[in-house]
């Protein structure tokens, strides 16, 4: 079946409810709702943000757009009840996009900052029987001139976080590799209980450190750049 593009409307939270789509492009199905390889447009300013619990993005583009944002719930103690597969892409190309977890999301594909001076805050909160994380196993990408703050929970990082020119700031506890890159003009810095490490890149930079398993580890995040400052 062809793909097709649907607007949120947000009278209701529902995701999985006709009466909160419009559709704006392709056949749509006789579900009146995004589908698996659907396009989902979530603007700002409507009643409601979308909630998806327990959910999974097949194949999916989510465009945030103005201030939209989407609210991912797991219930489970599963981290993949609640996931992004490798075929699918968050992209936040508003001025005050959201995404915000509760409990843990395994992320496979992109969740991607791109336009001009867009900004996305992931805020990663305790679920209702499991922690906050956010086990990424894919890609988390800034753009040039755009901005990205991770708040809250754990960032499980086997996957990459790559700053090409804009600006991430990372207050999570961090567990895993660490795989951070930051790109010409770019800069990263991350906060960790207390000890903080900003690393801004006259050339391509890398990022790696030692495995963080505690909330109270002060094990710091080093960066090889042409220009590091630590404030």
């Amino acid at each position: 079946m062809a793909s097709s593009t649907w607007t949120w409307l947000g009278i209701t939270n529902i995701t999985n409810a006709s009466t909160n789509w419009a559709l704006t492009g392709g056949p749509g199905n006789a579900g009146g709702y995004p589908q698996a390889g659907d396009t989902a447009i979530i603007p700002g300013g409507t009643i409601q943000t979308p909630l998806l619990t327990d959910a999974s993005l097949n194949a999916n583009t989510l465009d945030l757009t103005g201030s939209g944002g989407v609210i991912f719930a797991n219930n489970t103690t599963i981290a993949s009840s609640a996931s992004i597969n490798a075929t699918s892409v968050i992209n936040a190309t508003g001025t005050a996009d959201t995404l915000t977890l509760q409990g843990p999301l395994t992320n496979s594909g992109t969740i991607e900052v791109t336009g001009t001076a867009t900004s996305l805050a992931i805020s990663i909160t305790a679920g209702s029987v499991a922690a906050g994380e956010l086990l990424n196993g894919g890609q988390i990408i800034v753009g040039q001139g755009d901005r990205l703050t991770i708040t809250g929970g754990t960032l499980a990082d086997a996957g990459a976080v790559t700053v090409n020119g804009g600006t991430a700031v990372i207050s999570s506890v961090l567990t895993g590799l660490d795989n951070f890159a930051v790109g010409t003009g770019g800069s990263l810095e991350l906060t960790q209980a207390g000890t903080r490490r900003r690393s801004t890149a006259v050339s391509t930079a890398s990022c790696w450190g030692t495995r963080s398993t505690s909330a109270r580890s002060t094990s710091p995040r080093w960066c090889s750049t042409a220009r590091t400052t630590s404030p």
